[in-house]
Parts: structure tokens; C-alpha cells; sequence
């Protein structure tokens, strides 16, 4: 455990805790004693959150403690792995507390795609500010693999009356769900093509485009938003580019 705390090189630390999560739920009782670690505390509940369920859930009642700590050493991540173990009601309490609420939205993130729903009922509120922060945070990548079982919760996060969960829903299909099956993506991505706000249609466009000839039945959309003079010009540029990485005879 001792190598957790390594900063230099940076490399040990990583290998350390590659090592801890090849553990599973036999590294869980150190890591809980390593949370309260001033210094190097995050480190643990950086791998807590990479180990998530079911293998951590007996880490969730000091998570807990250290997520109501603003002060904590570990605060920030302890929030994270809160929100990759499912914990989204708990930290919905904490967003409720100005100290709290940018850290408890952000581990929201790390527990997608279930806690789109606690998002979309943030931005719901209507508030400036806390939909600022959502907007931020849901910008910030961080990498997940949803199931493909997780298709349809995306095509209907493509429909949100909010744009950010609409951005967010065209990266996840793109780089995401489309890694495991992209044709079941193409017509997701298709659909929001005819979304009113140009930088979800050019992602779109990037997303097929980068499917090449796969995206096959998507050039006439393409075709489409390339012609319409109304378009805007990074879109008409985008769908062109796309015609052509679709249509080249060049190996992908």
C-alpha cells in the first residue's frame, strides 16, 4: 500500500494501483484506512472508484464521510467513487450544500449512464448556476464504456429538452457505444443530424464520417446538410468532409 503513495516516478503509483484493483475486494479494507492519508488519501479513492461494484461497497460508508468533508484530503475523488458505486441519492443530498455541490455533480458523472436522470432533474431546476456547473462538468471528458443494453437510455438522452445532455449524448454514442456496435449507433446519430443546434450536428458528422463506408446509409442525410446554403458553415464543411472519408476507396 505504501506505493500508492509514490509520486515520483509517477509510473509506480500507477502500477501500484493497477495492482490493488487486480486485488478486487481483498485490497478494499487497506484502501478504507488509506482514505484518511492527508496527502495521498485520493490516491485510494481514485482506486475505489476504478474498482466500483460490487467489488468496494463495503468502502461506501467512509466514502461517505470524506464526500461531506469539503476539507478532506480526498474529498473530490471520494465523490467520484461514490458516484461509480451508485451512491446518485447520496450525492444528490450533497449538492444540496453550496461547500459540497461541484464535486457531488461531478461525481455524477462517474456513475452514467444511470445518473442521467439525476442530471437531467439538476438542469430541470432551472437554475443559472447549477446548470453552469452541470454544463462544466459534463464537458470535462472522462472516459466510460456504458453496455450496449445502455442504447436506448442514450437515444432518449438524444431527445433531452437540454443541450448539454444532447452533447453529451452524440460523444457517448461516437466514442463509446460505437466502439462496441457501431451500426446500432449510425441511426441514433442519424436522428440528430436534424438537431437545432449546429455543434451537435457536426459531431454527429465527425462521428459518421469516422465510420466510413460503414455510415453508408447515412449519405443522403449527409448529402443534405452538405447543400442546404441555410446551414451553417462548419456543418456544410463537416458534412463534406464526411462525404468524403464515407464514399473514399482508400482503407480505413
Amino acid at each position: 500500500m505504501t506505493q500508492l503513495a509514490v509520486t515520483k516516478p509517477a509510473d509506480a503509483a500507477t502500477k501500484a494501483r493497477a495492482e490493488l484493483v487486480a486485488m478486487g475486494p481483498a485490497a478494499v479494507p487497506a484502501l478504507i484506512v488509506a482514505l484518511d492519508d492527508r496527502e495521498h488519501g485520493w490516491r485510494a479513492a481514485m482506486t475505489l472508484t476504478e474498482l466500483g461494484a460490487p467489488a468496494a461497497v463495503a468502502a461506501i460508508p467512509a466514502l461517505l464521510a470524506h464526500a461531506h468533508d469539503p476539507a478532506s484530503g480526498c474529498h473530490l475523488w471520494a465523490c467520484c467513487a461514490l458516484g461509480a458505486l451508485g451512491q446518485l441519492d447520496a450525492l444528490m443530498t450533497l449538492v444540496a450544500a453550496e461547500p459540497t455541490r461541484v464535486t457531488a455533480i461531478g461525481g455524477l458523472r462517474f456513475g452514467r449512464p444511470a445518473s442521467y436522470a439525476q442530471l437531467a432533474q439538476l438542469l430541470d431546476r432551472g437554475d443559472p448556476k447549477l446548470t453552469k456547473i452541470v454544463e462544466i462538468q459534463l464537458a470535462t471528458i472522462v472516459a466510460f464504456e456504458p453496455p450496449p443494453s445502455s442504447l436506448d437510455i442514450l437515444v432518449a438522452l438524444g431527445h433531452s429538452s437540454h443541450v448539454a445532455l444532447r452533447k453529451e449524448a452524440v460523444w457517448v454514442l461516437g466514442s463509446f457505444v460505437a466502439a462496441v456496435d457501431q451500426q446500432r449507433a449510425i441511426g441514433p446519430l442519424m436522428s440528430l443530424l436534424a438537431d437545432t443546434v449546429p455543434e451537435i450536428r457536426r459531431l454527429a458528422l465527425v462521428w459518421l464520417g469516422d465510420y466510413r463506408e460503414r455510415a453508408r446509409e447515412a449519405v443522403p442525410r449527409i448529402r443534405t446538410c452538405a447543400a442546404d446554403v441555410a446551414e451553417a458553415p462548419a456543418v456544410r464543411a463537416t458534412a463534406t468532409w464526411a462525404l468524403g472519408r464515407i464514399e473514399s476507396k482508400k482503407p480505413t
